[in-house]
């Protein structure tokens, strides 16, 4: 019996149906991109992963992000996100964000702007989020996944004075990951 048979019900067909129902049932659990492989069952699953974050709104972390955040922020070593590899993923909630979609499309248009540094759009995109929730894996795209833009951030908090708080430095409620202005 494979893993991909015996956690998924019958029912669930899709792969990115496969692979919410897995993370929903584990949440706040690191799980491989392997594992995750294995129960979409199709080569194309870190796609369907992209989907349900971006499309979908499901607040979904990677090992890359938490890794780049980590390096700008002391996380926790009893964070389970501490020694997540590149390739692992976190659900972060059981719900998905409703408005993660419209964050979405006004972070490609960041992204895209063409002469404007990693800081001025990370600025712009929290500017336009003010008091939500946004996600690393937000941000380092608005960074066009630039390695600095945890960086980036920092420098926003300490030498230019945004309030921007994460788990670490403000909000201890917040979920990791995730930053405020």
């Amino acid at each position: 019996m494979d893993l991909g048979s015996s956690l998924i019900p019958g029912d669930v067909a899709a792969a990115r149906d496969r692979i919410l129902h897995y993370l929903t049932t584990y949440p706040h659990t690191v799980i491989s991109g392997e594992e995750l492989m294995v129960v979409a069952g199709i080569s194309e699953w870190a796609r369907r992963a992209r989907e349900l974050r971006v499309q979908q709104g499901w607040p979904i972390i990677t090992g890359v992000s938490i890794h780049e955040m980590a390096q700008e922020e002391s996380l926790s070593d009893t964070e389970a996100t501490a020694n997540m590899a590149p390739d692992d993923y976190m659900l972060l909630d059981v719900a998905p964000d409703r408005d993660a979609a419209y964050r979405w499309n006004i972070a490609n248009d960041i992204r895209k702007e063409v002469g404007v540094g990693v800081r001025e759009k990370i600025l712009k995109y929290l500017r336009k989020n003010v008091g939500h929730i946004v996600t690393g894996e937000e941000l380092r795209y608005v960074a066009n996944n630039k390695t600095e833009w945890a960086r980036r951030i920092r420098e926003l908090r300490t030498e230019d004075g945004w309030p921007v708080v994460t788990k670490q430095t403000g909000m201890p409620e917040l979920p990791v990951g995730t930053y405020v202005l």
